[in-house]
C-alpha cells in the first residue's frame, strides 16, 4: 500500500520505508476538496520526514529526490556532442563596459575547425550570431566566464534593438552552455589543479602552455578601430585558448556529470559539498534523510598525525602512502551517520559504530573504490576511462570533509573525529614497523618518507604491511625520488610541515609550500625559486644558486625584468568597506573601482613614490608602463623566496646577498 500524507502545500508518499515529497500545487490534488483531512485520514502514521528536502536546481523545479531519478538515472553520451566557442569584445573607452551604454566590437565563434570574427553594425553582428547558432546547431555553447559577462552583456545590447536573444534549441532549453572559468574554480577547489589565478592568460600558461596574444586590453577600441587585423589576432586567440581548455577537460567534465547524475549547471554554481549531497540522497534508496541542522560552529577534533623532518637534503628517498586513506577507513570500518550508536557496535577510541549491515556512506565508497579499481586494472588508455577513474577518485575523497562539514545533513562529529583516529593509529604503527628497517624522515597523515638503499626492500616491506592490515586499506608505493629537501621553519631548527621538495630520477621537481605554487607572490620571486633550486639539487652547484641571486638583484636595479613577472595577485578577504587596515590589494582594489573596472581578484603592481607599500600599490594593466620600486621586489619578494633554502643549508643573508663571500 501506498500512504499519502499533505502538509504545508506537499504531499508526502511513504514508499519502500520512506517518505517522498511532491510539491502539492504539482501533484493533480490542488483541488481536492476534502484537502488536508483527506490524506491524514488515508495514513496510519502522521510522522513527517524529510520534509526539507529541497526542490533541485534541476533546471529549477524537479525534486531532488524523486523514483523517477532513482529509476531514470541522468546520463549523458557525449561522444559526439558539438561544441561553439564563443568570446565578445565591447567597446571600453570609458573604462569597464556599461551594456546600457557601450556596445559590442565583435562577437568570434568556432565551431568545428571554422573560425570567424563577426564585426560591424551592432545589430547585425547579434542577428548574424543568432542565425549562425541556429545553423550550426551546436549541442554546447562554450566560453570563458561567459555565464557573468559574454552571455549577458548580448542579452542585454540585444533588448535595445528589440531582438529576442534565445539560444535555445526548444522551448526550455535543450542547448548547454558550459562556462570554463567557473569549472576551473571547481576544480582547484577539489583538487584536480593547483593554482588560484584564473586569468585566461594564466590559464592558457599552466594548462596549454600558450600565450595570450599581445594586446593592451584597456585600448582595446582604439585597436579596433586603428589595426583591425591585429584586433581579429586577438579575440581569435582567446577563442582558441577557451576552446583548448574544454578539450583537454571536457571528458572528466562529463564523468563527473554522468556520475552526479546533475547536468552541468549543477557543476558550475555550487560547491562540491552540495554535489555530495545530491549524490548521496539519490543513492539513499532505503534510508530516510535528515533533516538539515541549524547553524553551528565548526566543532574542532583532533587531525592527522605528523612527524616533523629536520631541515636538510636527503639522498634516495621512497615515498609510501596510504591508498585513498578516509575513504578506506569509512568503509573498512563502517564509519558515518547512520551507523553511530551510543549502545553497541565496534568501540572506536569510546565512540560505537554498527559494523553490520553496510551503512550508506559506506556502501556507496565501497561501490566507488572497487569501481576504480576494476577500470585501472584495465590498463586503458581510452581518455574516456581514465577520466572516469579521476572522476571516481575525486568524489571518494569527498566523503570524508563531508562528514566533517557542521553544514551538510550527514553530518556527524563522532564519525569524522574516528576517521582521523584510526589515520593516526595506522600512521604511527606503520612507522615503528619501518624504522626497524629504514629511515623516517618524515610523515602526514597518509604518507612516509623513507631513506633506502635498496628498492627492492621497500617493494618487501609495503607487501608485508599490505598483508597486515584490514579490508579496504592498502599502501601503495608513489615513488622512488634522487633527492629530497626539507625547509627550517622559520626562528626553529625544525623542519616545516608540508614544505618539500622532491627530485626523481628524471630531475622532475615535486614541490610543496614553496612560493612557487602559491598566487600572492610575484613570478619573478618564484621563477628565481625554481631556479637557485635546480642549481643547489640538480648541478648541486652552490656558487651558481648564488650568481642567479645576484643577476637577478642586478636586472632589478637595472630595470631589466619585464613588468609581468612583478605582478602580485591578492583576493579581497571582505568587503572593502569592511577593511580597517589598508594593504595593496586593497588599494589597488580602490582604484579599479574608480576606473570602472569589475575584477574577480586584484593583480597590481608596487611603484616607486611616496607613502608606504600600500599607497604605491598600482593596479597591473595589461602594456601600461610601471616605474616598479626594484628596492620592494628585492627585498620583500626575491630574498625572501630564496633565504629560507639557504638558512636550511646553514648560510645567512648576509652570505646570501655578500659580493665577498661565497657558499660553499
Amino acid at each position: 500500500m501506498i500512504d499519502l500524507k499533505y502538509k504545508d502545500g506537499k504531499i508526502y508518499i511513504y514508499y519502500k520505508d520512506r517518505y517522498l515529497t511532491i510539491p502539492f500545487q504539482n501533484s493533480g490534488y490542488k483541488e481536492h476538496p476534502e484537502g488536508k483531512e483527506f490524506f491524514y485520514k488515508e495514513l496510519k502514521t502522521k510522522k513527517v520526514v524529510e520534509t526539507d528536502i529541497q526542490e533541485a536546481q534541476y533546471e529549477r523545479d524537479l525534486p531532488i529526490i524523486s523514483n523517477f531519478l532513482r529509476k531514470n538515472p541522468f546520463k549523458v553520451d557525449y561522444s559526439n556532442l558539438s561544441h561553439m566557442v564563443i568570446d565578445i569584445e565591447v567597446d571600453n573607452r570609458r573604462g569597464f563596459p556599461d551594456p546600457n551604454k557601450d556596445r559590442i566590437l565583435s562577437i568570434c565563434y568556432k565551431i568545428d575547425n571554422i573560425v570567424e570574427v563577426l564585426i560591424g553594425n551592432e545589430n547585425e553582428i547579434i542577428l548574424k550570431f543568432l542565425d549562425i547558432v541556429k545553423k550550426t546547431n551546436p549541442d554546447i555553447i562554450v566560453g570563458y566566464n561567459i555565464l557573468n559577462f559574454d552571455l549577458k552583456y548580448i542579452q542585454k545590447r540585444s533588448k535595445k534593438y528589440g531582438i529576442v536573444f534565445n539560444l535555445d534549441r526548444f522551448e526550455n532549453g535543450g542547448r548547454l552552455i558550459l562556462d570554463m572559468y567557473r569549472i576551473m574554480k571547481l576544480f582547484q577547489s577539489i583538487g584536480v589543479i593547483n593554482y588560484d589565478k584564473f586569468s585566461l592568460s594564466n590559464v592558457a600558461k599552466q594548462e596549454l602552455n600558450l600565450e595570450k596574444f599581445p594586446l593592451d586590453k584597456e585600448k582595446i577600441w582604439e585597436i579596433y578601430e586603428k589595426d583591425i587585423e591585429k584586433f581579429k589576432k586577438y579575440t581569435i586567440t582567446d577563442v582558441e585558448i577557451t576552446d583548448g581548455i574544454y578539450k583537454k577537460y571536457k571528458d572528466l567534465i562529463f564523468e563527473l556529470v554522468n556520475l552526479i547524475q546533475l547536468p552541468i549547471s549543477y557543476l558550475q554554481e555550487y560547491p562540491i559539498s552540495r554535489i555530495l549531497e545530491h549524490y548521496i540522497i539519490i543513492n539513499a534508496k532505503n534510508f530516510l534523510i535528515p533533516e538539515l541542522k541549524n547553524a553551528v560552529l565548526y566543532e574542532k577534533y583532533k587531525g592527522a598525525f605528523v612527524k616533523t623532518p629536520k631541515p636538510g637534503i636527503y639522498k634516495n628517498i621512497a615515498v609510501i602512502d596510504f591508498v585513498s586513506m578516509y575513504p578506506s577507513i569509512i568503509v573498512s570500518y563502517n564509519i558515518d551517520y547512520y551507523s553511530f550508536s551510543k549502545e553497541n557496535g565496534l568501540d572506536i577510541n569510546g565512540k560505537k559504530f554498527i559494523q553490520h549491515p553496510k551503512s550508506l556512506i559506506p556502501s556507496l565508497i565501497e561501490r566507488i573504490l572497487d569501481e576504480r579499481i576494476s577500470l585501472k586494472n584495465m590498463k586503458s588508455n581510452d581518455p574516456k576511462i581514465k577520466a572516469k577513474i579521476q572522476a571516481l577518485k575525486i568524489l571518494a575523497n569527498s566523503f570524508y570533509g563531508y562528514l566533517g562539514l557542521p553544514t551538510s545533513r550527514f553530518y556527524l562529529r563522532e564519525a569524522a573525529e574516528s576517521v582521523t583516529y584510526i589515520g593516526r593509529e595506522l600512521i604511527t604503527k606503520t612507522i615503528k614497523k619501518a624504522e626497524e628497517h629504514f629511515q623516517v624522515i618524515y610523515a602526514d597523515t597518509d604518507s612516509l618518507f623513507l631513506v633506502y638503499d635498496d628498492e627492492q626492500k621497500v617493494i618487501e616491506f609495503v607487501e608485508k604491511i599490505n598483508s597486515e592490515l584490514p579490508n579496504k586499506i592498502k599502501l601503495d608505493i608513489e615513488g622512488f625520488y634522487k633527492k629530497a629537501f626539507f625547509i627550517e621553519k622559520r626562528n626553529e631548527k625544525i623542519g616545516a610541515k608540508k614544505k618539500y621538495v622532491l627530485l626523481d630520477k628524471n630531475n622532475n621537481f615535486k614541490i610543496r609550500g614553496f612560493e612557487i605554487v602559491r598566487g600572492d607572490w610575484s613570478q619573478i620571486a618564484k621563477d628565481t625559486q625554481i631556479e637557485v633550486l635546480k642549481a643547489i639539487l640538480i648541478d648541486e652547484n652552490y656558487e651558481k644558486a648564488l650568481d642567479i641571486i645576484r643577476t637577478i638583484i642586478s636586472k632589478l636595479r637595472n630595470k631589466e625584468i619585464p613588468v609581468e613577472a612583478l605582478v602580485i595577485e591578492n583576493r579581497l578577504g571582505k568587503r572593502l568597506d569592511e577593511y580597517k587596515v589598508k594593504s595593496p590589494e586593497y588599494i589597488a582594489a580602490l582604484k579599479l573601482m574608480k576606473m570602472g573596472i569589475k575584477f574577480d581578484k586584484v593583480e597590481y603592481v608596487i611603484v616607486k613614490g611616496e607613502g608606504d607599500i600600500s599607497d604605491r600599490s598600482e593596479p597591473y594593466i595589461e602594456n601600461r608602463q610601471y616605474d616598479y620600486d626594484e628596492d620592494y621586489y628585492i627585498n620583500h619578494q626575491v630574498l625572501p623566496a630564496v633565504l629560507p633554502i639557504f638558512e636550511s643549508l646553514g648560510y645567512s643573508k648576509e652570505e646570501l646577498i655578500s659580493k665577498q663571500n661565497k657558499l660553499k
